[in-house]
């Protein structure tokens, strides 16, 4: 590595963290999801060694990054989400800085240019679920003990030294952390032929690859036929989708090609590839960008060859490392227009922000699906909900509409299934409570983005139980919360009833309350007491001053519509509410029931057997 002032090295660093933490705000309140349930709970019981015997529950073999988990957990008294997402942020964090380091090996860089392709790999687009799930905390691992182990060697080159025994030991660490790390060896070997200039080459280099193919080996001796298979048929659309890691910031366009995304991929990443590689000889930086494809082509060699994944639905951090390749393919065609500084600044913006927005906006979905993870481990805790909870409409996978990048799942996938709610409500710190995740996608309003919801559709059934009924509640700007919907009583003797319709429908109470922000919800008590000859509904409605004018509605059957009365068993007492939105001048609400096959509202009586005139039963709140 070239001598460099310390300031440099420690700038770069403290920008790698910046940037981190500038792409992915509030990633280490995160809670746990998805791969967790299971891979935080078996690394907990586990001791050292046995991640070195034993596959993970999903087939890989990591034993590394398990036992760093496993260490940690022993530490903090247990499995922390905060502890564990701030994990993967601190090797995001190393790797991101360990590349701008690895720039300024090149002594025509200056800081300032090497600060620019550090910030190109920060924004590599592809990396947001690598850094986000903590499941994927090999990635970002094995990457940064790459790096280190590169600048190792690139110094031992610089001192005269044949190779850095550091750099070995780095070697086997990243290949026992994520098992696509078995070409780090190979890695390093290729920067001793493209990035040292010291002459002869070191023969001692060859060590290197032949330490990560004894580490393959040992790997192969357990993980063969589960990981390492080659699927040949996959062969194809894996090199489209490392095809398109590499070649990131015209992929967009590929989405208006006239024959298609995929030629559109070909054709512009062809194109693409060409330009970089004549910019980066203009700019005598031919070397630095033979290097960078040969690190992508090596880092993608086992994900192309081994992943079964289909890449309109599956994320693409399996191309982590190969964003490094792909920031330094594009930094030296930025590099090249650095003397014309308008033109470098168009261009750097154009490389830059696209991928950066798009990574923020992966955070916030994030952000926004694990607070209402955090919703449903709260609402655990409540008293109406220990006795159980039905959970309706939790989000299983949230995809926007529009599409950034031709391949690759866009969104948040907090909860894939099949997920059981109850652990990971449990690993998340909360009550272990009977708990039922049905879907009901019917009933979720126009959004613009697509939500599929986890667990078997909801039937009424699933209703027969004691606990509490909570629902997921999408807004179109992307918020998401916990919405209390009802509590479900079960089968009690008929109670004592404040108002009786016809057929046997009691109203055992109501009341109505108004929010600090100005939402106005209507909860009632209800009582089945006798066989229903129709199948009555209710019709709720938000009044002015004046009684008459009808500012909203929140019509329908019971439960967002889910569950008629004509499905209550005898005796089933259900606590409702509807919710109403701030309106201005609302003040009154009044309720009833009717007959939607007739139009007929139904009679009421009082405790004391008087008539409710016209039907309308009032709440102010």
């Amino acid at each position: 590595m070239a001598r460099r002032p310390t300031w440099a090295r420690w700038a770069l660093l403290v920008l790698a963290v910046g940037a981190t933490a500038a792409l992915y705000p509030g990633a280490a309140q995160l809670p746990f999801f998805s791969d967790d349930l299971l891979q935080v709970p078996w690394a907990a019981r586990r001791s050292g060694l046995d991640f070195w015997r034993e596959l993970t529950p999903y087939g890989d073999y990591r034993p590394l990054h398990f036992a760093l988990w496993h260490l940690l957990m022993e530490i903090a008294g247990g499995p922390s989400p905060a502890l564990l997402h701030t994990l993967n942020l601190i090797w995001q964090g190393a790797a991101v800085a360990l590349f701008g380091w690895l720039l300024l090996h090149e002594r025509r860089i200056r800081p300032q240019e090497a600060a620019v392709g550090l910030l190109l790999f920060a924004a590599f687009p592809f990396a947001f679920d690598a850094v986000l799930w903590v499941s994927a905390l090999s990635y970002p691992m094995s990457l940064a003990l790459t790096l280190g182990a590169l600048l190792l060697h690139l110094r031992a080159r610089r001192d005269g030294k044949p190779l850095s025994p550091g750099a070995l030991l780095l070697v086997l660490l990243a290949a026992f952390s994520y098992e696509g790390a078995i070409v780090a060896g190979a890695a390093l070997l290729l920067a001793e032929w493209l990035l040292v200039e010291t002459r002869p080459r070191s023969a001692a280099a060859w060590l290197y690859p032949l330490a990560s193919l004894g580490a393959a080996l040992i790997i192969a001796r357990h993980a063969l036929g589960e990981g390492f298979r080659i699927l040949w048929e996959r062969v194809p659309g894996n090199l489209l989708a490392w095809w398109q890691a590499l070649l990131y910031p015209v992929a967009p366009l590929a989405l208006r090609w006239p024959g298609g995304a995929e030629r559109g991929l070909l054709a512009l990443g062809g194109a693409a590839l060409l330009l970089t590689a004549y910019a980066a000889w203009r700019g005598r930086h031919l070397r630095l960008w033979l290097f960078g494809l040969g690190w992508a082509v090596l880092w993608g060699a086992v994900p192309v060859a081994t992943q079964p994944f289909e890449w309109s639905r599956d994320p693409l951090r399996v191309f982590y490392a190969v964003g490094m390749g792909a920031a330094l393919l594009w930094w030296t065609a930025w590099q090249a227009t650095t003397r014309r500084r308008a033109i470098a600044l168009l261009l750097g913006a154009a490389l830059l922000l696209p991928a950066a927005t798009f990574v923020r906006e992966e955070t916030r979905r994030y952000r926004q699906a694990g607070r209402l993870i955090g919703e449903v481990v709260a609402a655990s805790e409540s008293a109406s909900c220990r006795a159980g909870m039905l959970l309706i409409n939790l989000p299983g996978r949230i995809t926007p509409e529009q599409r950034r990048y031709p391949l690759g799942h866009e969104g948040v996938i907090p909860l894939p299934p099949p997920t059981d709610v109850a652990a990971l409500v449990a690993l998340n710190g909360g009550r272990e409570v009977p708990m039922r995740a049905r879907a009901a996608g019917w009933i979720l309003p126009p959004l613009p983005y697509h939500v599929e919801p986890v667990g078997a559709l909801l039937g009424p059934e699933d209703f027969r139980m004691q606990g509490c009924v909570r629902m997921g509640d999408f807004a179109p700007e992307g918020t998401m919360h916990l919405e209390a919907v009802a509590e479900l009583e079960g089968v009690r003797p008929s109670q004592e009833a404040a108002w009786r319709f016809e057929d046997g429908i009691a109203l055992l109470s109501r009341s109505c309350e108004r929010g600090a922000a100005g939402e106005i919800t209507l909860t009632l008590r209800w009582q089945v007491q006798g066989a229903l000859a129709d199948e009555p509904t209710l019709f709720v409605h938000l009044l002015a001053d004046d009684r008459q004018t009808i500012l909203a509605q929140a019509d329908g059957d019971p439960i967002a519509g889910l569950y008629p009365f004509n499905l209550w068993r005898e005796g089933e007492i259900v606590v409702e509410r509807r919710r109403f939105p701030p309106a201005e001048g609302g003040r009154w609400i009044r309720f009833g029931l009717w007959e939607p096959s007739s139009g007929r509202r139904l009679e009421a009586v009082d405790t004391e057997g008087r008539p409710v005139p016209e039907g309308f039963l009032w709440c102010e709140p």
